[in-house]
């Protein structure tokens, strides 16, 4: 299991490839455990909603999601979207979801994920993150 401490060491952050089984499978399941908290909708989604939620994420191409995986285990994500402002005139990266699974919490997971949010943006040249 995943110590705290070592927790920057153990941790791999990737963009998702909404192509490939195992990621599509794990951000479905880690949204579905994130649905069933109280900070989410406190009961899982619908089988609707999991058969649907990666054809339409794919839909949009400004969908992006990282992922925060120890070993082969998914331990959380972060969805994003880019937007725009028009009082920069500029892209924006638009934060969605953040949800990391119960046994990582505490951990730095998110705080992870959103660094690679806050690079990625800043390598896009969004004026700013939401």
């Amino acid at each position: 299991m995943i110590t705290e401490t070592k927790v920057s060491e153990q941790v791999k952050i990737i963009k998702a490839d909404l192509d490939n089984p195992k990621h599509a499978a794990d951000i479905v399941n880690i949204v579905d455990l994130f649905a069933k908290d109280p900070m989410g909708q406190d009961e899982p989604l619908s089988e609707e909603v999991r058969v649907d939620m990666i054809a339409e994420m794919k839909k949009n191409p400004t969908t992006m999601t990282y992922m925060a995986y120890h070993e082969e285990k998914v331990l959380g994500i972060v969805t994003c979207f880019i937007g725009y402002s028009t009082f920069t005139a500029s892209k924006t990266f638009k934060i969605h979801d953040v949800a990391v699974h119960p046994d990582a919490r505490g951990m730095g997971v998110g705080t992870k994920l959103l660094d690679a949010v806050h690079d990625e943006a800043e390598k896009m040249g969004c004026s700013k993150i939401t």
